[in-house]
């Protein structure tokens, strides 16, 4: 044993003795020779040609505009508009000094970009050299020439190449400075120690620039210090290095801290953005798309070439903790230097610290793009190298040396691909004009060409007057919002007319340059007022990523700080929302299925909730013949972000089905909470719940609605069976397959009409058991009234040769109707005969059997309030008796009927607080919906269970607990009686509960 130890100790020393000698070899087998230098040269020739053709090719977008415009600045309004920016101010002090020696055209604004770009080249090679050796060096420098993601912004005047360049030199410097640190050993080599200070100033001077140039390059200074001190850890023996490394680290951080309050108040301050979250999902799945294909495929596509990326990467990764772990022994030993067994770490933190810490502060802040994180994509093209070596091999796999062909093949697969999709999106970069910047250079030329002596130019938003006047040199610009910077709170509002009544003075007409509208306009109030009151002129080109209009002001022309609203009224939905009435907008068009509808709300105060509305398009009887469910306004602009004391528009298409009748409908309009599917309460005059739908007007259909087709109703049976007189039954539904006697059945049926009818027929239903009566007749009853095929407005003698129209019908079943299988039978009548001219066989319909009780069950709180329709409330069971905020409070009422009730109706059941402030609430058909009003039977006794949930804000103190019924059609409740018949209120007291703290 005693030998063995001193065996290991005498290793250990003689490891430690001949570190020196380690580097110096690893370092002549991994130096560039002749052919890597040569071909090195060559991929940098090839990485500028590729980012200077075509550099003007594009217009300046925003971005860009605004690098233009701020560096045109004298250095201390640069310092001072960036102190009020997200990005601090290198990139721009170095533009300020490029432009006077090269101009300020496209290609010179963007030369220093793609030089940036072409100088990061070289570096790849670098650093992957000394990381994995020379193949992986060569082969990602390669992948960096062709990187779509790269090309596209060495092409663009932004500061991403120049940070991004600089994170590569920096850590390139800090792996010389490990070299260095592993070169000295026991007996410091002459002149290193000169060497390694020259180093570290290096090191730090560039990341001080780096934090300088943009603000996310501090997540590669901690990528740096992370891995610092996990090399210290590792050699215990590297004490002077981790001190060395917290003077500069501390230096870079000191160097900072001038800048770094002004980061702080702007991050507070930001308004650029949509309030939310960021996924972590789809921004990793953003970073991949983006860091393998660029913004020039098209994303299905760029999916699954991420994929292959995805896989070689994976494997990179695995290889290159493989070749840690293989080497670690040695490391043990003392028998190579201590750095690059931790080249996998090295890697791995060089991409993931960054994506992390910036997933970390956009959490709360979804402002985000994968250019962020273009600092941290080199080490991606390392591993991805590293993975296309590991399936063909190792150095020697390309030269088909100590391999299969196999492994081989794969290599060569995995390259020729990577190589090929980056091919194929440049080639799209340089000629397919779908992915294209933003044009503001040809509609600004455009207006100049087009434009009259007295016209203005009107920018929505007006953020982009940078840009914009880059291009356009003359005067009469009005900015809409007038604000620097994108601002999701500057939000365009009926007061935008008093800059409209400015730009109609002295001005005959004016064009409207659209973008980013949709975050500073997006209820479209702007383009509304000057539809309505400017005449549209026609725009005949159209421009990538920017809407132009063109407007003629008619002299003396207004604009209203008020919209006009055609039906105007005020539902208050819980004292938060209120709704001020809709104008409406039908189309002529036979083929059209959409109404459209502007909606017209009034925010109280903040909403804290996504709020959703619900329409409906209902006839007399309660069908519903259109629908909608969308947030009020635009999808960009949710009640999150409302103004409260503002009128609000939202546009609507409210899509009707196909076939439906002329006629008069009912529109039906509720708000609910998108995260918790609650209805907000409809508030009376009184401030008291009326229901959760309120009817708001009526909508006139003056002809059949849609083109009707079988294959787009979705009807569940075909028939294209001819009846009487050239009238054709085409198809029906008829749900529910399983009923309960009292419930209705809804039949959905599809009419054609072949030539002009000369009756007026009506249709009504039987349902018929199979077996027969004893005189042989079958067993039949007649379930609901007889109604018009379509509607009562639109008799058939009205219709024309080739109507296809909807017919929607209640039938409703008998109370007593014995449970069964019935067969179904539509009967067609004359309107002036009780004689079924056509007997129609539909489906079958299972009739339910239901419990019929008449017993009072023991309750705990016994009382007696009869309602209208003869229901009377008999008691009720409670629990707990002292619920907490946020719990859920057991309602149980027992109800009886005195017959049978011809509505359904709507239990409703609330928690009041001193001022009928609804706090915790619960509306429902009865029995959880099993036992609709209409299925109750004489002396029935119905059990009835609510869930209250009260809400979590609720106060401990006393609360009036109050239940009642109610119409949902029409949200009338139903009335409570006295002994004599009369009417006393329409709501039932039931007790005080107590919410415990």
């Amino acid at each position: 044993m005693e030998q063995v130890a001193a065996s290991r100790e005498q290793g250990a020393s003689a490891g430690r003795d001949t570190d020196t000698l380690v580097v110096s070899e690893h370092h002549q087998a991994n130096a560039p020779k002749c052919p890597e230098m040569l071909v090195t040269i060559l991929i940098v020739g090839l990485a500028f040609l590729l980012r200077v053709y075509h550099l003007n090719g594009q217009s300046l977008w925003y971005d860009e505009g605004f690098s233009a415009f701020l560096s045109q600045q004298g250095l201390a309004e640069i310092t001072a508009r960036t102190a009020a920016d997200i990005h601090p101010p290198l990139y721009y002090y170095l533009l300020h000094l490029w432009i006077p020696l090269a101009g300020d055209g496209e290609f010179a604004l963007r030369f220093p970009s793609a030089v940036f770009g072409v100088l990061s080249v070289p570096l790849f090679y670098q650093v992957g050299r000394r990381l994995f050796g020379n193949q992986i060096g060569l082969l990602s420098a390669l992948m960096a020439t062709l990187s779509p993601f790269y090309v596209w912004y060495s092409q663009e005047a932004r500061m991403y190449t120049l940070v991004t360049l600089l994170g590569l030199c920096s850590s390139y410097l800090l792996l010389r400075l490990l070299e260095g640190y592993a070169a000295r050993g026991r007996e410091p080599l002459s002149g290193s120690s000169g060497r390694i200070l020259s180093l570290w100033a290096g090191f730090m001077a560039i990341n001080v620039a780096a934090i300088y140039t943009h603000f996310y390059a501090l997540f590669l200074v901690a990528f740096q210090a992370i891995y610092l001190l996990i090399y210290g850890v590792s050699r215990a023996r590297r004490g002077r290095l981790f001190w060395h490394a917290c003077l500069a680290f501390g230096a870079i951080g000191a160097s900072y801290l001038p800048w770094s309050g002004f980061v702080l108040t702007r991050y507070r301050a930001d308004t650029s953005y949509w309030e939310g979250s960021l996924a972590l999902g789809a921004m990793l799945r953003r970073v991949l798309l983006d860091f393998s294909t660029g913004h020039t495929v098209y994303e299905p596509e760029a999916e699954k070439i991420a994929v292959v990326y995805l896989l070689v990467f994976v494997l990179g990764v695995g290889g290159s903790v493989a070749l840690a772990l293989g080497r670690w022994h040695l490391l043990e030993m003392g028998q190579i230097s201590s750095w690059r067994p931790l080249a996998a770490t090295f890697s791995i933190l060089y991409v993931a610290v960054p994506v992390l810490l910036v997933y970390a502060i956009s959490f709360n802040r979804p402002k985000f793009h994968s250019r962020y994180l273009m600092l941290a994509s080199p080490a991606f093209f390392w591993l991805i190298s590293l993975g296309i070596r590991a399936l063909g091999g190792d150095s020697k796999a390309l030269l088909l040396v100590k391999r299969t062909w196999t492994r081989l093949a794969l290599g060569l697969a995995a390259f020729g691909f990577i190589i090929g999709t980056s091919g194929m999106a440049l080639a799209a970069n340089y000629s397919n004009r779908v992915y294209v910047r933003d044009d503001f250079r040809s509609v600004a030329r455009y207006i100049q060409a087009h434009q009259g002596p007295r016209e203005a130019v009107i920018l929505v938003s007006g953020h982009m007057k940078p840009v914009f006047s880059y291009y356009y040199s003359r005067g009469d610009v009005f900015s809409i919002p007038d604000v620097p910077t994108l601002s999701t709170k500057a939000i365009v509002n009926y007061h935008v007319a008093e800059t409209l009544d400015q730009v109609a003075q002295g001005h005959t007409g004016a064009w409207v340059v659209l973008w980013q509208d949709q975050v500073v306009d997006p209820n479209g109030i702007l383009l509304g007022l000057l539809d309505e009151r400017a005449k549209r002129l026609p725009v005949d080109k159209g421009f990538w990523g920017i809407e132009l209009r063109h407007y003629s002001f008619a002299p003396g022309v207004a604009f209203p700080t008020q919209p006009e609203i055609e039906n105007p009224q005020t539902v208050d939905f819980e004292d938060k929302v209120e709704f001020r009435g809709f104008s409406l907008r039908a189309s002529d068009s036979p083929a059209d299925q959409d109404l459209g509808l502007t909606l017209f709300w009034f925010a109280r105060r903040p909403l804290n909730a996504d709020y959703r509305v619900s329409i409906r398009v209902k006839d007399e009887a309660g069908h519903e013949w259109g629908r909608v469910d969308q947030r009020p306004s635009s999808y960009l602009y949710p009640t999150t972000r409302w103004q409260s004391g503002e009128i609000i528009p939202g546009q609507v298409k409210l899509r009707l089905e196909p076939g439906t009748p002329p006629g008069e409908y009912r529109l039906e309009l509720g708000l609910y909470d998108s995260a918790t599917r609650i209805n907000l309460n409809v508030l009376d005059q009184m401030g008291r719940p009326a229901g959760q739908v309120k009817a708001i007007g009526l909508v006139q259909i003056d002809r059949v609605w849609g083109k009707a087709t079988l294959r787009d109703l979705g009807l569940r049976y075909t028939l294209g069976q001819r009846l009487d007189d050239g009238l054709e039954l085409l198809g029906y539904d008829l749900n529910p397959d399983k009923a309960k006697p009292g419930e209705d059945l809804e039949l959905t049926a599809l009419w054609g009409a072949s030539r002009r009818l000369d009756r007026e027929y009506v249709e009504g239903l039987e349902l018929c058991v199979g077996k027969a009566t004893p005189s042989g007749r079958r067993q039949c009853v007649r379930a609901g009234d007889v109604h018009a095929l379509a509607s009562a407005t639109y008799p058939t003698t009205a219709w024309l040769p080739g109507t296809v129209v909807r017919g929607k019908h209640y039938f409703r079943l008998p109370a007593d109707l014995e449970p069964g299988e019935w067969g179904a039978w539509l009967l067609l009548f004359a309107r002036d005969s009780g004689i079924p001219l056509e007997e129609v066989v539909l489906k079958d319909v299972i009739v339910e059997a239901m419990p019929y009780s008449t017993i009072i069950p023991s309750m705990s709180n016994a009382l007696r309030a009869d309602f209208e329709q003869g229901i009377s409330l008999l008691g009720f069971d409670v629990s707990p008796e002292r619920p907490r905020p946020g719990a859920e409070l057991e309602l149980t009422l027992y109800w009886r009927s005195s017959g049978e009730v011809s509505r359904p109706y709507t239990v409703f059941t609330h928690l009041l607080d001193a001022r009928d402030v609804i706090k915790g609430q619960h509306d429902g058909v009865p029995a959880g919906g099993g036992r609709p009003t209409t299925t109750w039977r004489k002396d029935e006794v119905i059990t009835d269970r609510h869930l209250l949930p009260v809400k979590p804000e609720v106060r401990p103190g006393d609360y009036l607990l109050e239940v009642g019924l109610y119409d949902a059609a029409s949200g009338k409740r139903l009335a409570i009686l006295d002994d004599k018949g009369q009417p006393v209120g329409d709501r039932v007291v039931l007790r005080l509960i107590t919410v415990g703290p």
